[in-house]
C-alpha cells in the first residue's frame, strides 16, 4: 500500500510539472534586448576552400560578417542615438521611409527621413522640433482614381424559325401532295427569345488613398513637413500625442 501512495504522489508531481512546462511562455523581448542579443553573437568568419587557387579563402564570409556588423551599428545609431531609444512610428515621406518619435521630457518631436541599403539605415534628414514651435497639425484622407471591372446584363433577342419543309414533309406522308402544301402553309411563325447576356466593362472610380499628416512650424508656414500613413489611427495617434505636449 505504501508504494502505491508513493507512486501516486510521484505521478501527480510529474503531471503538474508537465502542465507548468506546457503553460510557460517566454517573456517578449524588448527592442533593446533584441539588439543586445544580436551584437553578442560571434561574427561568422568561416574559411572556405577555393578550388581555383588551391588555398582557403574566407573573403566572402568576412564580407558577410562586415555587412552584418554595419547593419547592426546603423540600426543602433538609428534607434538609440538619433531616436533616443523612444517608441517609434514608421511611415513615409516622399519616396523614402520616415520615423517619428516624441520625447515627452524635452517636449520635442524627432523626425527622420531614411532609406535602407546594403549596409543598413542611411539617414537623409534628421530634425528635432520643439512642440512650442508647432502651430498646426492636420490629418487628411487623400483620394485616388482607379479602374474597376463592372458587371452588367444586356438583353439579347434571338429569333428562332421552324422549318416549313419539315411540316411539308410530314403533311406529304400523311395526305400526299395536298398535305405537303397544307403543312408548308401552316408552318408556325418565327418566335423571339430574349436572354440576358453578361457584359463586363471598366469604369473609373474614386477610392480612399493615403493619409497625410502635415506639421506646420513657426517660420515655415508655406512648406509643412508631410508624412504619409496607410492607417488613419496611426496618423491620428501621432497628431493627438503632439498636441498633448502643449496642453
Amino acid at each position: 500500500m505504501f508504494w502505491w501512495i508513493v507512486l501516486t504522489v510521484v505521478l501527480i508531481a510529474f503531471a503538474s510539472f508537465l502542465a507548468l512546462a506546457a503553460s510557460y511562455k517566454p517573456p517578449k523581448k524588448s527592442l533593446e534586448d533584441y539588439w543586445n542579443e544580436e551584437r553578442s553573437k560571434p561574427e561568422p568568419i568561416i574559411q572556405k576552400y577555393n578550388q581555383d587557387i588551391g588555398i582557403f579563402d574566407d573573403s566572402e564570409e568576412v564580407e558577410k560578417a562586415r555587412l552584418q556588423k554595419a547593419r547592426l551599428e546603423s540600426r543602433d545609431r538609428f534607434y538609440k542615438e538619433l531616436l533616443r531609444g523612444l517608441p517609434v512610428t514608421l511611415c513615409r515621406s516622399g519616396g523614402n521611409g520616415a520615423a517619428i518619435s516624441i520625447d515627452e521630457k524635452s517636449n520635442e518631436i524627432i523626425m527622420l527621413d531614411y532609406k535602407i541599403e546594403t549596409e543598413g539605415h542611411i539617414v537623409i534628414d534628421h530634425k528635432c522640433i520643439s512642440a512650442k514651435n508647432i502651430i498646426k497639425i492636420d490629418v487628411i484622407q487623400l483620394k485616388k482614381t482607379t479602374t474597376v471591372p463592372v458587371e452588367s446584363y444586356v438583353p439579347v433577342v434571338t429569333t428562332k424559325k421552324k422549318s416549313a419543309l419539315g411540316r411539308a414533309a410530314v403533311g406529304a406522308v400523311v395526305l400526299g401532295p395536298v398535305g405537303a402544301i397544307v403543312g408548308a402553309v401552316s408552318a408556325v411563325p418565327a418566335t423571339n427569345i430574349t436572354e440576358n447576356k453578361k457584359v463586363i466593362s471598366m469604369e473609373q472610380r474614386e477610392i480612399d488613398g493615403d493619409i497625410v499628416l502635415s506639421i506646420w512650424e513657426k517660420g515655415n508656414l508655406t512648406s509643412p513637413k508631410k508624412f504619409i500613413f496607410s492607417n488613419t489611427d496611426a496618423a491620428l495617434a501621432v497628431k493627438y500625442h503632439i498636441e498633448s505636449l502643449n496642453t
